[in-house]
Protein backbone atom coordinates (compact mmCIF):
# COMPACT_ATOMS: atom_id res chain seq x y z
CA UNK A 1 0.00 0.00 0.00
CA UNK A 2 1.44 3.44 -0.72
CA UNK A 3 0.09 6.22 0.97
CA UNK A 4 0.33 8.62 -2.03
CA UNK A 5 -3.11 6.13 -3.08
CA UNK A 6 -4.70 7.95 0.28
CA UNK A 7 -3.87 11.35 -1.00
CA UNK A 8 -0.67 11.48 0.98
CA UNK A 9 2.74 10.64 1.51
CA UNK A 10 4.69 9.84 4.18
CA UNK A 11 6.69 12.79 4.42
CA UNK A 12 4.02 15.13 5.05
CA UNK A 13 3.19 13.74 8.12
CA UNK A 14 4.36 14.27 11.52
CA UNK A 15 7.01 11.18 12.02
CA UNK A 16 9.93 10.18 13.73
CA UNK A 17 12.33 7.10 13.63
CA UNK A 18 12.24 4.55 16.41
CA UNK A 19 15.54 3.04 14.97
CA UNK A 20 18.93 4.16 13.00
CA UNK A 21 18.49 3.31 9.34
CA UNK A 22 20.10 -0.21 8.12
CA UNK A 23 21.18 -0.66 4.45
CA UNK A 24 19.87 -4.17 3.30
CA UNK A 25 21.24 -4.41 -0.18
CA UNK A 26 24.10 -2.59 -2.46
CA UNK A 27 24.01 -3.13 -6.02
CA UNK A 28 27.18 -1.74 -8.28
CA UNK A 29 24.64 -1.99 -11.74
CA UNK A 30 28.40 -2.05 -13.83
CA UNK A 31 29.58 -4.92 -11.50
CA UNK A 32 26.85 -6.74 -10.01
CA UNK A 33 24.89 -9.28 -12.41
CA UNK A 34 21.22 -10.72 -11.56
CA UNK A 35 21.49 -13.66 -9.43
CA UNK A 36 24.06 -12.12 -7.03
CA UNK A 37 21.92 -11.77 -3.51
CA UNK A 38 20.04 -14.49 -2.32
CA UNK A 39 16.01 -14.53 -2.82
CA UNK A 40 15.39 -13.61 1.36
CA UNK A 41 17.92 -11.92 3.93
CA UNK A 42 17.20 -11.84 7.11
CA UNK A 43 18.45 -8.47 9.48
CA UNK A 44 18.59 -7.05 12.81
CA UNK A 45 17.16 -4.03 13.76
CA UNK A 46 17.72 -2.54 17.12
CA UNK A 47 15.10 -0.01 18.47
CA UNK A 48 16.60 3.29 19.64
CA UNK A 49 13.48 4.96 20.44
CA UNK A 50 10.44 3.72 22.64
CA UNK A 51 7.21 3.79 20.27
CA UNK A 52 4.45 2.49 18.24
CA UNK A 53 5.42 1.41 14.71
CA UNK A 54 2.72 2.08 11.80
CA UNK A 55 4.68 1.41 9.31
CA UNK A 56 8.21 0.98 7.87
CA UNK A 57 10.08 3.04 5.33
CA UNK A 58 11.91 1.80 3.35
CA UNK A 59 14.05 3.84 0.51
CA UNK A 60 16.58 3.64 -1.93
CA UNK A 61 19.54 5.99 -2.85
CA UNK A 62 20.92 6.34 -6.50
CA UNK A 63 24.44 7.81 -7.54
CA UNK A 64 25.89 8.88 -10.75
CA UNK A 65 29.04 6.61 -9.90
CA UNK A 66 31.41 9.38 -8.24
CA UNK A 67 33.19 12.55 -9.65
CA UNK A 68 33.21 13.36 -13.00
CA UNK A 69 29.77 11.68 -14.00
CA UNK A 70 26.20 13.84 -14.42
CA UNK A 71 23.78 14.02 -11.51
CA UNK A 72 20.49 14.79 -10.52
CA UNK A 73 19.23 18.33 -10.70
CA UNK A 74 22.58 19.60 -8.88
CA UNK A 75 22.79 16.80 -6.63
CA UNK A 76 25.00 13.62 -6.53
CA UNK A 77 22.54 11.17 -5.17
CA UNK A 78 18.83 10.85 -5.67
CA UNK A 79 16.66 9.23 -3.12
CA UNK A 80 13.31 7.57 -3.31
CA UNK A 81 11.08 6.67 -0.30
CA UNK A 82 8.19 3.72 -0.81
Amino acid sequence: VFAKQYGFRFGDVPSRFLAPTIEVLSCDFARDAPGDWKAEMEHLVTCSEAGTAHCVVLFWEASQGGPGTPSWEGADTLMMST
